[in-house]
């Protein structure tokens, strides 16, 4: 096998997350529900509160997606950063230049 076929076999493989630590899990999972729980606010919030709330968001899953980078949560941080990319979508085009 070449290299070049080896290192396309890699590629094709699905990444999986390795098994990690409850605690890991559960505080990624605790971060994810802060998360979304500031996202929900960004729609109850005065004009002026909305960018608390973002970056409320925005740190809490930023914080998630590194716990989870660092222990192997490969498909969670994956996950998350959609997530991260769709809430910052939201505020950019409902809330930013309002």
């Amino acid at each position: 096998m070449s290299i070049g076929a080896w290192l396309r076999s890699l590629a094709s493989k699905p990444v999986r997350d390795r098994p990690a630590p409850a605690g890991i899990t559960t505080e990624v999972a605790r971060l994810e529900a802060l998360a979304d729980a500031s996202y929900d606010a960004m729609y109850d919030a005065a004009r002026h509160n909305v960018k608390d709330q973002f970056e409320d968001a925005h740190m809490s899953l930023s914080g998630a997606i590194s716990l989870a980078e660092a222990n192997g949560l490969a498909n969670t941080a994956q996950r998350l950063r959609k997530r991260l990319e769709h809430i910052r979508n939201v505020y950019n085009h409902q809330f930013r230049y309002a």
